[in-house]
């Protein structure tokens, strides 16, 4: 039985929300196509020797780059260090995430007041319950009334405040993000970043990725998308050891007064460094570039100061010619200051580290900083009339480093890092360029030959992101290329057979995409992304028991995500299992209320399961709820 035959019945062709798998929709109906080989997906194969330690390799001075040094904390330093930590604590980076123990930090980090919004149909408030603060969306009918609603209990707050914060939710350990967010340039409260164009109620993971340059370390479990040990975090903010690396030999020398010789050789002081492992220190959070891949073998916090970046992650970056909110060190580099200083000019050079200056200083402090290198007069090299000079204060930045609107974020403006010599320079293009050649990506650190096998994995990776974000079949063969030699070096190679699935399913190769996708689970059967690919791939070319059985395993790991149930009704209603269906979909309703899609299916599995009355009972909530194709579930209830 084919599938088109399968989902249709006497109620009509099943409706089941559409399966997403990293931003791409997965739906029945694929066509063959003549080109991968057959793959082998035997863990048993080859496996490489995964590429060296740089934290045990890498030719340094600094002791404390090796991954047996332990960290201390930041409290630990502000012990000796006071003066300096207290001025940090007010660093953007010394507030990047806190939580939110009780309601004395509000003030600060919930800023009143805490006025409703409406946004793409939903309605969003903020509630004090119990000395707590939680967030509420609700579904609202003609008369403004709440029909269904999702509260959470906010725990974190990220960002410093300066333009905004955004807020986390703590689940038995698991992460994920409210919808919504304060702006602080509109001082006002909308909807979070990116939930505008992908609306993920309260179910959006945070990653590992996401913690690496918000948190100063997060205790991920392996194998998981957004869970993580007790406590969670080892340290809130960005800590010291963050820039100037793991502090436990430093403590142990001065507190047993070690006699050394200068410079300490147990801590890194980053403006000591060469420039380009100067620059890695802040390259960490500020080179976002396209897509980063993390190297074979590494983690995200496995990175020390004192070492190459590139070493342990890959940027890489094209050429949009838009703004980013995290794109300053792209455009800085793109500077005639940048490129002709010759390694002097770094993000220190203008930037303080451990303080920001007061705004009534702001204009006059970074005037001193281009100074340091153009005329110390100033008004000498300034060809702007005095009159005009002096009502833009007097700025060198108002005119060589305008702030525009971000191209990715809403909401915020940014500062253009290209130093402009003239304003009519500072004009943006909108948009991506189209892309020439075989790859639109290039890597931000040129330190590798362009034929050696792992840049050429990591560029596939790559690839296989832009592809799969853009839906584009001519980049996934490109990354299709790439990743099947990075699998054949190396068998077990997680990220690789992950990014080789996606590029198979774009392909529209659904089998060999599936045992891409088990190729992981044979030797990592916990493994939660392969297991979403593996149960969203079966899908494809029918094989519904085993999409059943992958959800189910799913779930056992994550039972809270809603994403999760919506896929096991699906595979429950394509098998004609109409009970289990809609057992599934309520879970996905519990879990998600406000979205009609779930609703929807389970109302269509109760209809089918002849459950009628209980249809009847969420069909009078849907239509509270008035969604776009309310008329077509009410026509199911008139069928025979």
């Amino acid at each position: 039985m084919n599938v088109k035959s399968l989902v249709r019945g006497r109620r009509g062709a099943w409706l089941g929300v559409a399966l997403l798998s990293g931003g791409a929709a997965l739906v029945v109906g694929w066509w063959a196509m003549r080109t991968p080989p057959a793959i082998d997906p035997d863990p048993a194969s080859k496996q490489a020797t995964a590429p060296l330690d740089p934290r045990l390799t890498y030719p340094t001075r600094y002791r404390n780059v090796r991954p047996e040094v332990a960290y201390v904390s930041a409290e630990r330093c502000a012990g000796c260090h006071r003066e300096i930590a207290a001025r940090y604590r007010g660093h953007p980076m010394g507030q990047s995430l806190a939580p939110l123990d009780d309601a004395s930090s509000w003030t600060t980090l919930a800023p009143k007041p805490w006025k409703p919004f409406d946004a793409l149909g939903w309605h969003y408030r903020i509630e004090e319950r119990d000395g707590a603060l939680w967030h509420v969306e609700s579904k609202r009918d003609a008369h403004a009334a709440d029909v269904v609603a999702q509260a959470e209990q906010v725990r974190y707050v990220v960002g410093s405040g300066e333009r905004g914060r955004s807020y986390l939710i703590e689940r038995d350990g698991r992460l994920v993000q409210s919808p919504i967010s304060w702006f602080a340039e509109e001082g006002r409260w909308d909807l979070s970043p990116g939930y505008a164009t992908k609306h993920s109620h309260f179910d959006r993971a945070i990653s590992e990725a996401c913690l690496f340059c918000h948190s100063n370390r997060a205790l991920a479990t392996e194998g998981a998308v957004n869970h993580y040990r007790a406590p969670i975090f080892e340290g809130h903010a960005i800590g010291c050891e963050r820039c100037h690396g793991p502090g436990e030999l430093h403590v142990r020398r001065h507190e047993g007064d070690e006699a050394y010789n200068a410079p300490d050789d147990t801590i890194v002081q980053p403006g000591r460094l060469e420039p380009g492992l100067r620059d890695s220190v802040c390259q960490q959070c500020h080179l976002q570039g396209a897509q980063r891949v993390l190297r074979r073998g590494r983690s995200w916090f496995d990175y020390r100061p004192g070492l190459p970046l590139d070493e342990f992650v890959t940027t890489f970056v094209r050429n949009t010619g838009d703004l980013r909110s995290v794109g300053q060190v792209e455009q800085m580099e793109e500077s005639r200051c940048y490129q002709e200083s010759q390694g002097k000019l770094g993000c220190i050079s203008c930037h303080d580290p451990h303080q920001t200056p007061k705004p009534a200083e702001k204009t006059a402090y970074y005037r001193k900083r281009c100074q340091t290198c153009h005329d110390a007069g100033g008004a000498a090299m300034c060809r702007l009339p005095e009159p005009e000079r002096q009502a833009r204060d007097n700025s060198c930045t108002a005119c060589h480093m305008p702030r525009k609107g971000s191209a990715n974020v809403v909401h915020i403006s940014i500062t253009d890092h290209r130093i402009v010599r003239r304003a009519k320079d500072a004009a943006v293009k909108s948009g991506a360029e189209p892309w020439r050649g075989e790859a639109p990506l290039a890597a931000f650190h040129r330190t590798r030959k362009a034929d050696d096998p792992e840049a050429q994995r990591d560029l596939g990776i790559a690839l296989a992101g832009v592809a799969l974000a853009e839906g584009n079949r001519d980049l996934a063969m490109h990354a299709f290329r790439r990743l099947r030699d990075a699998t054949e070096l190396d068998a077990r190679d997680l990220e690789a057979w992950q990014a080789y699935a996606h590029t198979l399913m774009l392909l529209r190769e659904p089998e060999q995409a599936l045992e891409a996708a088990e190729a992981v689970l044979a030797w990592a059967p916990k493994n939660e992304a392969s297991l979403y690919q593996a149960a969203s791939l079966a899908m494809m070319p029918g094989k519904f028991d085993r999409a059943v059985d992958y959800w189910q395993r799913l779930i056992a790991l994550h039972p809270r995500g809603a994403s999760n149930y919506i896929g096991l009704t699906n595979a429950h209603a394509l098998r004609g299992d109409w009970e289990r269906a809609a057992a599934a979909a309520q879970q996905a309703v519990r879990l998600n209320p406000t979205e009609a899609g779930p609703r929807i299916s389970w109302i269509q599995a109760l209809l089918r399961a002849g459950q009628r009355e209980r249809a009847e009972h969420e069909l009078a909530v849907l239509e509270r709820m008035q969604p776009a194709n309310l008329d077509q579930v009410r026509g199911w209830f008139t069928m025979k």
